[in-house]
């Protein structure tokens, strides 16, 4: 799988503490998420060491078609919480996401955060994403060696800047939320940056 091992423990232990560690199994898939992230992997690939950061938190895996919301608290079964127990399968989201996007070498200082400018390459508006969770992304993690291939995206549902963006490949996908507003962009620079055709430039 395509995740940066160390980010992903540490968003998971972010998550938890938090109260909002997300675990769920479906259809052969391990579902994790927390705030502004979502993957969905093959269970039987996931590597060991996520499975044991999972484990070390949460004191054990869900159990097929089963899920919970983990934190110090202990866990609470999904079905009790309705909004959570219809997790759309991630893949799917992704055999949506036709619109492609171009991830800019721009990136976003604002509010001791770091966002990455994505460009939309249909109507070159912007969706932002926090720098620590593009950092999840992780190609060397690629299983080349037993057919794996290098994840496809970035990818959106919609020409908007507010759409999820996708990464995925045979093994799994991971799905990031973007910037909850535009603020951090400043309309003068936004409106020089949307003149850039960053796909072309950076071939």
């Amino acid at each position: 799988m395509f995740l940066h091992i160390a980010t992903a423990k540490r968003l998971f232990k972010e998550a938890f503490s938090s109260g909002r560690l997300v675990v769920r199994r479906y259809a052969g898939w391990l579902y994790v998420s927390g705030a502004g992230w979502e993957v969905e992997m093959v269970f039987g690939t996931v590597p060991y060491k996520l499975k044991a950061a999972i484990v070390e938190l949460c004191g054990r895996l869900p159990e097929k078609d089963e899920g919970f919301v983990a934190g110090k608290e202990g866990l609470q079964d999904i079905r009790e919480r309705e909004e959570l127990a219809n997790t759309e399968i991630l893949s799917a989201g992704y055999m949506r996401a036709k619109q492609i996007l171009t991830e800019t070498p721009v990136v976003l200082d604002y509010k001791y955060r770091m966002y990455k400018l994505l460009q939309h390459r249909e109507n070159k508006i912007f969706t932002l994403i926090n720098m620590d969770l593009l950092s999840l992304i992780d190609n060397r993690e690629v299983d080349m060696e037993h057919g794996e291939g290098i994840p496809c995206g970035p990818c959106s549902e919609h020409a908007s800047w507010n759409s999820f963006v996708y990464w995925h490949n045979e093994q799994g996908t991971l799905r990031l939320h973007p910037s909850a507003s535009q603020k951090v962009l400043d309309n003068c620079i936004l409106d020089v940056l949307k003149t850039i055709d960053f796909a072309k430039e950076m071939e």
